[in-house]
């Protein structure tokens, strides 16, 4: 018998379909499983299924899906999960490559520990992610510590150079200090020197750049100019006292960014207002 879903939404996981989830998750991405037969959206009474929607009559909405009252098999689970997300972004050896790469850069830039636990992946466009207007392919990667803190981590590797095109470190505190301290700037250009094999030989200048705030957290804004053209741009947060994002973009990309905000984007915006 299947739980009602004409007035009232369908159950969720119970604890053990969630925690099998997550098993049948790292099988399916990384250990080549798959389900002896594919999902059917409509199957008998008693399974997993969808109810398709008009998406103009539920704000959206596309569809409902449900869940037998009854525990999930682990077929019915691995069915479910193909359906869902489709076949990984690349085989499984390249992904595991990609990630401990990013594990590393993680560790060694942010301070992450190498023990967190990978909670989702994925290749997509950077500007598909928090890399606003860049369209160079990247491997996202969610992290979470093991233990009690439940500080999380995300980043981007750009699988052209292999550099971290950005991170961010979330958790909460209300914390704040002065942000024009130039002992921001200092730890920041000794943070981005230590990072590159040349050292600070290649830094042009240090730019303060007052307080932000990143998943609700406050924290110094930094850049650090690179004598190519290209800019570091990090964020110590003061709470970890540590740096909680941290993203680089090259000269190409800065210039690409100046001519939408200077040309093309006054150019649409007077477009838009001629249509009107």
């Amino acid at each position: 018998m299947r739980m009602p879903v004409d007035e009232t939404p369908t159950r969720g996981f119970t604890d053990d379909e969630r925690e099998r989830w997550q098993s049948i998750r790292e099988l399916f991405t990384r250990g080549g499983l798959r389900p002896e037969t594919p999902f059917t959206r409509v199957p008998d009474d008693d399974g997993v299924g969808c109810i398709g929607l008009y998406e103009e009559d539920f704000n959206g909405l596309d569809e409902i899906r449900f869940l037998p009252a009854r525990r999930l098999t682990d077929e019915e689970l691995l069915q479910f999960y193909q359906f869902t997300f489709g076949e990984p972004d690349a085989p499984a050896n390249e992904m595991a490559g990609y990630e401990a790469k990013l594990r590393n850069l993680m560790n060694q830039q942010m301070g992450m520990p190498l023990t967190a636990k990978r909670t989702g992946e994925g290749i997509r466009k950077a500007n598909e992610g928090n890399v606003y207007g860049d369209t160079r392919a990247c491997y996202s990667c969610t992290f979470k510590e093991v233990g009690s803190q439940e500080r999380e981590w995300m980043g981007y590797l750009d699988l052209a150079s292999g550099r971290l095109l950005a991170g961010e470190h979330q958790m909460y505190s209300d914390v704040r200090l002065d942000p024009f301290q130039q002992v921001w700037a200092d730890r920041a250009k000794a943070y981005i020197a230590a990072m590159l094999p040349e050292g600070d030989a290649n830094i042009d200048r240090v730019e303060l750049r007052g307080e932000t705030t990143h998943n609700m957290l406050y924290a110094a804004n930094v850049r650090v100019w690179m004598k190519d053209g290209g800019c570091y741009e990090l964020s110590f947060l003061y709470a970890i006292d540590n740096v909680g994002y941290l993203d680089y973009s090259d000269a190409e990309f800065i210039q690409h960014l100046d001519t939408y905000y200077l040309e093309t984007m006054p150019r649409l915006m007077m477009e838009e207002r001629g249509n009107e």
